[in-house]
């Protein structure tokens, strides 16, 4: 009886490492999944960043994605002519994409917040955004979002406000 009883210990005690190794892969996992996740969405603004022309032709023409050189000497004479502050800049610049071109014959921007899940809080980045440098430039500015798919409410509060969706390269207008 002496003998089972000490097998039933030594596998209560190997269940029990078993139970924490699975509990330290399930976080090992868990923190593989969020990195990976961040070098899609890191992937997928690049992608936006560097075909814009191709993505964003049917908003603008003759489109080119600002330096951020050149966008920060925008922003900063808009904050030295007081027309918006150092924090509001800061969060223009925090945009994924900023790209500027033609419609109907107008200068116009473009503000585009990427995410493979577009959600409520990035097109509220891109309206708030999108009016900092309209405010800044004094220039026509339309706000984006761009991802692999949008969220109900998400799609719902786009259309609302105006914001475009370029959903898998698909443009669509508010």
């Amino acid at each position: 009886m002496g003998e089972l009883a000490e097998a039933q210990r030594r596998i209560e005690e190997q269940l029990a490492d078993l139970v924490e190794a699975h509990r330290q892969l399930e976080r090992r996992v868990g923190t593989l999944e969020d990195r990976v996740g961040s070098l899609l969405g890191s992937d997928l603004e690049r992608r936006y960043r560097e075909r814009a022309y191709s993505f964003f032709q049917r908003i603008l023409k003759r489109i080119s994605v600002m330096d951020p050189g050149e966008l920060q000497d925008v922003l900063g004479d808009a904050v030295a002519a007081g027309r918006i502050t150092e924090e509001e800049a800061g969060d223009v610049l925090n945009a994924d994409v900023i790209a500027q071109g033609r419609r109907d014959g107008e200068s116009t921007y473009l503000v585009v917040e990427v995410s493979r899940e577009v959600e409520n809080y990035d097109v509220e980045r891109a309206v708030r955004r999108a009016g900092l440098l309209h405010r800044a430039t004094g220039v026509s500015v339309l706000a984006v979002v761009a991802g692999e798919e949008i969220k109900g409410e998400a799609d719902a509060q786009a259309r609302a406000q105006g914001v475009w969706r370029v959903l898998d390269g698909v443009v669509f207008p508010p």
